[in-house]
């Protein structure tokens, strides 16, 4: 079993176990929307600054190293049940991107996941959640890429992969406020110079992403 499936495991079994003596809360059945604040923080290091790709033309494509950074957060879903909903969560970040002896890249990282929140009802306002589902992400840098060789211009990777998060949220009576971390695991295979055709990349990126959020919500219950 892999560590991905293990933090999984152990999640949902406490999950579990808190549902077994949850109080009745409000129900929380219908559509929810939400916004908020994220911080992101490239966490493998498949951009780590040093390596990089040639497509049959010449043009290099630099993956450089993602420091720290932080933006807005998105979140849309519907709850079956007290218990479990679909969800769509998704931030987009700035970063500045590094590359040794090429100028810095303002990077800008959109993450999006979609699949299944799971709930447990702790108090009739305290709940907790996990996130599990398919994650994709598009991460643009502004001076990533070398036509000729030569010339910095802005490169778009495409990554495509699964991811997990955990979290809490506090209710009132239609608004919340939650609380989250959702790891994104990515394998980004597909890369674009500006003006240039999409290049499959004979060096696939392999990153995870962590996120970490404050989301208010609001519940069309």
């Amino acid at each position: 079993m892999s560590v991905l499936h293990k933090r999984i495991a152990t999640i949902l079994a406490l999950m579990m176990g808190l549902t077994g003596w949850a109080v009745t809360a409000d129900a929380r059945e219908g559509f929810y929307l939400g916004a908020g604040f994220v911080g992101v923080q490239a966490t493998h290091g498949g951009f780590d600054g040093q390596a990089s790709d040639v497509d049959t033309v010449g043009n290099k494509y630099l993956f450089s190293s993602i420091g720290s950074g932080s933006g807005i957060s998105l979140d849309i879903g519907y709850n079956f049940t007290n218990y479990f909903g679909l969800e769509y969560f998704s931030t987009s970040t700035r970063h500045t991107g590094t590359y040794a002896g090429q100028p810095d890249s303002t990077t800008t990282i959109g993450l999006g996941l979609l699949g299944v929140r799971l709930i447990a009802p702790v108090a009739k306002s305290f709940e907790l959640f996990l996130r599990l589902g398919e994650s994709v992400s598009i991460v643009d840098m502004d001076q990533a890429g070398l036509v000729g060789g030569i010339k910095p211009t802005p490169v778009e990777y495409t990554g495509v992969g699964s991811g997990y998060g955990a979290g809490f949220e506090i209710l009132g009576d239609h608004f919340g406020i939650g609380f989250g971390y959702t790891l994104h695991t990515l394998t980004f295979d597909k890369a674009k110079i500006n003006g240039q055709p999409s290049f499959t990349l004979t060096k696939h990126v392999n990153e995870n992403f962590a996120a970490t959020d404050v989301t208010f919500a609001y519940h069309f219950k």
